[in-house]
């Protein structure tokens, strides 16, 4: 009977399914399902049928509390809309169905998979201010956790009881898992993590003095819930003051990764309330190695999520990362300490994300020591600006690896200007530099550094005192080149900072001229120009001196002017002068050339006037050309246009030139255009000729596949241009010859049977092929094999009569279901009516299976009853028979 209850099930199942599909969203808004099945969150009670009977940490909203017993809420919180209670399935449904929202509580875990390494904030530790080293003092990390074991050396060897006047390391804290006031590591994660961010002993953390608040919200088996989190965080902002908590670590995350924000999510409203009391949250990124997204809560706004790199400063492949991500900490294999004593080593973003919080603890050190203040936000930033370029190709994003001095350096100054002079600015004289400067620490000296095009070229220093100054630095320049420079700016501990270059053009020559027209030695039709390497203005000088004439020019590079004042066959010589933008002048060489004026006389000898060809045909047009000096060139013009140009010498007198050009179907006009070395142009007369289509009638037509209906065209298209696409207009009964690139070469005839208004018929043969093709359509046909189509149609369109055809040779191997090229006809006319009878066959189909599937339901329950009555029929059987045999024993006892 199990086994039919179990069939019947998976019947109504799969019956389900067909009838309505399969979805993994559910209809009604805002229920979430893994594609695994678990619920995430339940919000409009779709998803409550997968819950048992037991008890389940929950998240309502904190307006909704009086709708449930006072005794089943756990915790309440100050910077959050929720409420944490313990409720049963009947609880939720009823939540639910008074349209309450109800989120199942997550479990967080470590984050221990991968390698990280810790920074090395050695340098940072050699600062001193007021007397004190950046080691932390004064600082606390408020760690949320497994907790912190505060016996070890390294980290105190003592617990504060949140005291903050205690000398312990672990100043204080709390178990929110257990409930209780002593939140003692009992898994190891929180212990290595402490001693990343400030153990000092045996092993030494990034902050080695700074203080450490224990949250023990994840329990010994490395997971604790949303509550228990929420709590941790805002007893470290309530207790922020007392403690100087500048800093919240949290290696933990959820599983499910985000590719953007996600500041709906439970722990963001108590992140906000943190980062605006100006407490940075640091949140390990994840392990899973996504490079799209980030894992909760790294991805809430507020927070600073934390990435790693391996020791070679490359992104860990287990890091999660996308373009919310600023910040990666370095390394491999961290060396902290261990649950008991001795040293453990751990990876993953885990252990980056303690790194970054340290960095940040000696970061507000400094911070607090020259009192300034900043915001979580600028810290991180800070970060970014100042860390080592990491490209990781896979985001194909630049990260930043923490370097904590290079961010103190950059956080020392206010700002550093260079003022003047402006950057890409190109003078001729000498410069004075300004740079302006503002630094929170007292400044020491500005340096100006100046480069020429290879190498340094000037350096100076001056001393300074006060936080702010504007430095001037004199400089005469010696050669024209393009410089960078930049002012250098160091406080009073030493940190320097500059702001990048400016680069500097000093020109103090003359502009480059290159003559084009004329060259020296050479003729000229009265034509002069030339060309500068930068802006200007030019003039020239005729015959020594003579004429000082200006040139015109459309971009002040290029200039020319015309002057025929010069008498035919008479030598003269010219020279520029030109400035540039900064009064830099230049002179050419003075160039010498006679003077032309003739123009070449071209006389035309063949293609005749009237000439005509039919087919696309190669003219030679041929010519003759005189002049008293030699050709530069000649071309021929068709149509207006020079196409041509002759390929050799050309020749004088009554010696013929020839240009060669293929010239397809149309009209002409053609003729020569000559220059002679002067630069003197001469045109021809013209001449008009005309090369007709290659079309003959059917009638006369011959060869492999006849000819076309009667009255029709037939056109003949050569190979090469069929293989390109060859598009025609025809009419009724018109064709196309053709032959294929195939080893046979047999010429095909397309002949257009009938012209509708939207669709044709066309007849291919040798073997005659008839289509039918609407107005867009196309087919491909395979005429000289069964292996592969070798020619395309395509009817564009019809219009004034004609249909316009395109044909094309292809060469597309035909799959085993394609229908052959007889078919086509009877294809296109019945396609409409196959897809609607396919759509009938496949409704007939899903009707028939839910109709079988209703039969086997009947079957079963038929079976079932019939099972059952048999069974009650048995009973009463054995029933009569046992009446029966009591009956028989009574009487034979009585006798």
């Amino acid at each position: 009977m199990k086994k039919s209850f179990f069939i019947l099930a998976v019947v109504v199942f799969l019956l389900v399914v067909l009838v309505n599909g399969v979805s993994v969203y559910s209809s009604k808004a805002g229920v979430k399902i893994n594609l695994n099945g678990e619920v995430d969150y339940i919000i409009n009670g779709d998803n409550i049928n997968k819950l048992d009977e037991g008890k389940y940490n929950v998240l309502i909203n904190s307006n909704e509390e009086k709708e449930i017993e006072k005794d089943k809420i756990k915790r309440e919180f100050e910077y959050t809309d929720y409420v944490s209670a313990e409720l049963n399935k009947e609880d939720i449904e009823y939540l639910v169905s008074k349209g309450i929202e109800v989120r199942l509580e997550r479990n967080f875990s470590v984050a221990l998979s991968d390698v990280v390494k810790i920074i090395n904030a050695s340098k940072s530790w050699q600062v001193q201010i007021n007397g004190k080293n950046l080691t932390g003092i004064n600082q606390t990390v408020c760690i949320i956790d497994t907790g912190v074991n505060y016996t070890r050396s390294a980290l105190g060897g003592c617990y504060g009881n949140n005291n903050p006047n205690s000398g312990c390391k672990v100043i204080g804290g709390h178990d929110f898992y257990n409930d209780d006031n002593n939140p003692v590591d009992d898994h190891g994660h929180g212990t290595h993590v402490a001693g990343i961010v400030a153990a000092n002993g045996s092993i030494n953390g990034v902050a080695p003095e700074a203080k450490i608040i224990a949250i023990k919200a994840l329990g010994s088996s490395g997971s604790g819930t949303d509550s228990m989190i929420i709590s941790g965080i805002e007893w470290c902002i309530t207790n922020s003051s007392l403690f100087n908590i500048s800093v919240i670590s949290m290696s933990l995350g959820d599983t499910i990764n985000y590719t953007g924000y996600c500041n709906d999510d439970s722990l963001a409203s108590s992140i906000n309330t943190a980062v605006g009391m100006n407490i940075s949250v640091v949140v390990a990124s994840g392990n899973s190695g996504n490079y799209t997204s980030l894992s909760s809560p790294a991805c809430v706004q507020n927070a600073t999520p934390i990435g790693a790199t391996n020791k070679d400063d490359s992104v860990a492949s287990y890091s999660n990362r996308n373009s919310l991500l600023k910040v990666l900490a370095p390394g491999t294999n961290i060396v902290s300490t261990c649950l008991g004593e001795g040293s453990c080593i751990s990876s993953g973003t885990s252990m980056a994300t303690p790194a970054a919080a340290g960095a940040i603890a000696i970061i507000n050190e400094f911070l607090d020591s020259i009192n300034v203040e900043k915001s979580p936000e600028e810290i991180e930033n800070s970060l970014n600006n100042s860390g080592f370029v990491v490209y990781d190709s896979l985001s194909m994003i630049n990260y930043s690896r923490i370097n904590v001095y290079d961010s103190l350096n950059s956080l020392s100054f206010n700002y550093i200007n260079l003022v003047s002079p402006n950057n890409g600015v190109i003078i001729n004289s000498n410069q004075t530099f300004l740079c302006n400067s503002s630094s929170s620490l007292s400044l020491v000296n500005s340096t100006f550094f100046l480069w020429n095009s290879t190498s340094l070229e000037y350096n100076s220093t001056l001393s300074l005192s006060g936080f702010n100054n504007r430095s001037s630095f004199n400089y005469s320049f010696t050669r024209s080149d393009t410089y960078s420079w930049t002012c250098l700016f160091v406080n009073n501990l030493g940190f320097a900072k500059n702001t990048g270059n400016y680069s500097i053009t000093y020109d103090s020559q003359g502009p480059a001229i290159t003559a084009v027209f004329p060259l020296n030695n050479s003729w000229t039709n009265g034509e002069f120009n030339l060309t500068l390497d930068e802006n200007g203005t030019c003039l020239y000088s005729l015959n020594n001196g003579r004429n000082n004439i200006s040139m015109s020019t459309n971009n002040q590079r290029n200039f020319f002017t015309l002057n025929q004042s010069i008498l035919q066959n008479s030598p003269g010589n010219v020279t520029y002068y030109c400035n540039d933008s900064f009064g830099n002048m230049n002179s050419s060489e003075n160039i010498f050339f006679n003077a032309d004026y003739t123009l070449p006389n071209v006389t035309l000898i063949s293609p005749s006037s009237g000439f005509s060809e039919t087919g696309e045909t190669t003219l030679s047009f041929k010519y003759n050309v005189s002049d008293n000096l030699n050709m530069s060139s000649c071309g021929l013009i068709l149509n207006g246009i020079i196409v041509s140009w002759n390929s050799s010498a050309v020749l004088l007198g009554n010696e013929t030139n020839t240009i060669s050009r293929s010239v397809s179907e149309g009209s002409y006009s053609w003729g020569i255009n000559c220059t002679d070395i002067a630069g003197n142009t001469g045109n021809s007369s013209l001449r008009g000729f005309t090369i007709n289509s290659a079309s003959v009638s059917s009638g006369g037509s011959s060869g492999g596949g006849g000819g076309g209906g009667a009255g029709g065209t037939t056109y003949i298209v050569p190979k090469e241009e069929i293989s390109g696409g060859y598009t025609k207009e025809l009419e009724k009964d018109d064709s196309i010859k053709f032959s294929l690139f195939d080893s046979q070469s047999n010429e095909h005839t397309l002949t257009l049977d009938y012209l509708g208004g939207y669709f044709i018929n066309i007849t291919i043969r040798s073997s005659p092929i008839k289509l039918v093709l609407a107005i867009g359509q196309s087919a491909k046909i395979n005429l000289t094999s069964n292996d592969y189509y070798d020619l395309y149609i395509k009817l564009e369109n019809i219009e004034s009569r004609k249909a316009k055809l395109t044909i094309q040779t292809i060469y597309e191997p035909i799959s085993s279901n394609v229908v052959s090229a007889e078919e086509n006809e009877d294809r296109n006319e019945t396609t409409k009516e196959y897809i609607a009878v396919n759509k009938n066959k496949a409704n007939f189909k899903v009707n028939v299976l839910i109709l079988i599937i209703i039969f086997i339901l009947i079957g079963l329950f038929a079976r079932f009853f019939y099972l059952r009555s048999k069974k009650e029929f048995k009973k009463e059987i054995e029933s009569d028979i046992v009446r029966k045999i009591e009956k028989d024993l009574k009487k034979r006892i009585k006798k």
